[in-house]
């Protein structure tokens, strides 16, 4: 055998060699991809940025409050509840709106921190924490901006997560 058959040998086996490792390497790679997307933890981990962004709005609609638009914000407070939370938003509607057309302050609130601490996937039950800004602009003066804790339960109902408990977290002083 001459030098140029040796040669010529030696690049074809290094070729099949090459071609069967790039042939495995895509094999492994479509079913690392496909077990990705359908992968529990993946599932978990979509369900779980739903609860945080769809928390992280119903937690910043309950803290807003707009008294030009008290019928429309006093809506937007149920359609963010359910449960026992709905229940009590729905039975002290009246105080709410003697209290927010007494203050003639709009409330802002903007969730700036949160975070999902359980997700119960099988129940449709998520607890979160969050922490609030809600910019108070009363009808003369000027406005200031409170900021709260809350711990919020949320369940996952027909039409999404809405809160079903919203408790406010003491700030302790230090």
């Amino acid at each position: 055998m001459t030098g140029d058959q040796r040669t010529r040998r030696k690049l074809w086996r290094i070729g099949w060699v090459s071609l069967i490792v790039a042939a495995a390497f895509a094999g492994w790679s479509g079913y690392s991809w496909w077990h990705a997307g359908h992968d529990d933890t993946a599932a978990q981990a979509r369900m779980r940025d739903d609860v945080l962004h769809a928390g992280t709005q119903e937690i910043a609609t309950l803290n807003t409050m707009d008294p030009a638009h008290l019928d429309q914000g006093l809506r937007l407070w149920l359609n963010a509840s359910t449960g026992t939370l709905h229940a009590q938003l729905r039975s002290t509607e009246p105080q709410s709106r003697q209290q927010i057309e007494q203050a003639k302050s709009t409330a802002s609130g903007r969730v700036t921190d949160a975070a999902v601490t359980q997700l119960n996937r099988q129940a449709g039950t998520a607890d979160m924490i969050a922490s609030v800004d809600i910019r108070v602009t009363p009808q003369s003066g000027s406005a200031t901006t409170q900021r709260n804790r809350y711990r919020a339960g949320l369940t996952l109902t027909a039409d999404g997560w809405k809160l079903s408990s919203l408790t406010a977290i003491p700030v302790s002083g230090s």
